[in-house]
């Protein structure tokens, strides 16, 4: 008899966003990669609030999300397409036909546009045939060892066989240092959790950043790599001490809180 794969199913409350890993009631509850960043504070935005006020920053940071959104959908469903053909002209045209049918009515059409020429700005730019072999695409990562986890972008495999993990952002212009030390800590995490999980090393990681003025490249080697993992690890252990998964677990229960996502894993 094969043995019955654990749930990863992820929550979103007012106390942050966490996992929650196997069966009721022996669930590991983590906090997940981006709630743990989030008490690092970014001082350009803390500028920003108090230049434009925090109703306009509100609003900003919400179409940016619905761009991001739709930039993320031409990635994904190019990605999907180009593991089960491995071939990228095959993979851009099912995103052309499949992407606008998907987000058809889910956001305005402008928010669709914008997204859909960032996407545009990276596949133009050649990132994308980087990529020899796609790992995986929108997958759950966990760690039990270290109790977090979160929803990895891509991994793929380069043409000389190497494993990279990627993260797809979009901006309204190119980032600046704080932003890209997130970054960067957010694929450390990631790494983590894969190499735990899959045995594998991560050989580096590349985030691409979409702008209207084209695309921002952040790489990290190996050894810069492992420097992300550790200043994320020093994130979540501070973030630890005032972590309360019980408080989690009853506010989900008491308020019968839905799942918003589940992988078996």
């Amino acid at each position: 008899m094969s043995q019955q794969k654990r749930k990863l199913r992820r929550y979103d409350t007012p106390l942050g966003r966490c996992y929650l890993l196997g069966y009721p009631p022996f669930e590991k509850i983590m906090p997940s990669v981006t709630t743990v960043l989030g008490q690092k504070k970014m001082q350009y935005l803390e500028d920003l609030r108090d230049k434009i006020g925090e109703e306009a920053l509100n609003k900003i940071s919400q179409n940016a999300a619905l761009r991001g959104t739709a930039m993320h959908k031409y990635l994904e469903n190019y990605l999907i397409a180009l593991k089960v053909h491995s071939d990228h002209d095959k993979a851009l045209l099912y995103t052309q036909k499949k992407t606008p049918v998907d987000l058809a009515g889910t956001m305005p059409q402008d928010r669709i546009d914008v997204g859909r020429d960032l996407f545009y700005n990276i596949h133009n730019e050649g990132l994308l045939n980087k990529i020899q072999k796609i790992v995986f695409t929108e997958r759950f990562m966990w760690s039990v060892e270290h109790l977090f986890a979160g929803t990895g972008d891509h991994g793929f495999l380069t043409h000389d066989n190497k494993i990279i993990l990627g993260d797809f952002k979009s901006a309204s212009s190119p980032r600046g240092d704080e932003q890209i030390e997130k970054n960067k800590m957010q694929l450390g995490a990631y790494a983590i959790a894969f190499e735990e999980n899959f045995g594998f090393r991560v050989s580096g990681a590349e985030v691409w950043i979409a702008h209207p003025g084209g695309v921002q490249i952040v790489t990290m080697n190996y050894e810069e790599l492992q420097e992300a993992k550790q200043l994320f690890l020093d994130l979540l252990h501070e973030f630890h001490k005032n972590w309360d998964p019980i408080k989690i677990a009853e506010y989900i229960n008491v308020n019968k809180i839905e799942n918003s996502e589940s992988q078996d894993v």
